[in-house]
């Protein structure tokens, strides 16, 4: 057994995971840098490896920026599109709403952008968005949403590999490996503080 980007508590299983904690920080990171010091999170369940990890990537970008960090602005819901626009929603009605969103996951950010369109907000222009993982739907309509990158394709190479090698040699299976891949950011211009 080879686990990939999820864990299983108590297991010594074989795993290859993302640096979630990592490329969280990366994307609230290059939020900070750009100025916005007010930055929502949209973030998924907790009791799950990424949702936990991004959780703290988030976290230690305003540390490492000596940043207070405001509690109101992390919203919990599920990875999908609805609890992204239904979350955006809801933070967009705060007294002091924030200038940036941290979406965690792919489908939250689309929900997060569906929310945005659905009230007649751009991006940067009125607020600020970095997504986690890609969307190519974003490429192929030059939408220009900066995103923390991951590569699922090298992480089921790595996960099939390393299985590959424990099935031919046995000695192999007794150690047990766990692989952490990179992730970066890439930024396209929406982390941009213009309000």
């Amino acid at each position: 057994i080879v686990l990939m980007d999820r864990d299983v508590k108590y297991s010594n299983f074989d795993a290859v995971f993302f640096d979630d904690i990592q490329g969280a920080f990366m994307g609230v990171d290059a939020l900070i840098k750009a100025g916005h010091k007010k930055i929502a999170a949209l973030c998924g369940p907790t009791v799950m490896r990424p949702g936990r990890d991004r959780l703290r990537g988030y976290k230690k970008a305003f540390f490492m920026n000596n940043i207070d960090l405001d509690e109101s602005y992390i919203y919990f819901g599920e990875h999908d599109l609805e609890s992204g626009f239904k979350e955006t929603k809801q933070i967009l009605q705060m007294r002091e709403p924030p200038t940036a969103i941290f979406a965690t996951n792919n489908m939250v950010c689309l929900g997060c952008m569906q929310a945005l369109c659905d009230l007649g907000l751009k991006i940067p222009q009125d607020i600020a968005l970095v997504g986690f993982d890609q969307i190519e739907v974003f490429d192929i309509l030059n939408l220009n949403i900066s995103v923390v990158y991951k590569d699922s394709e090298e992480m089921g190479r790595t996960a099939m590999n390393l299985l590959l090698k424990k099935i031919v040699n046995k000695a192999e299976a007794l150690h047990t490996q766990r692989i952490i891949l990179p992730t970066e950011i890439r930024l396209k211009g929406s982390e941009r503080l213009l309000t």
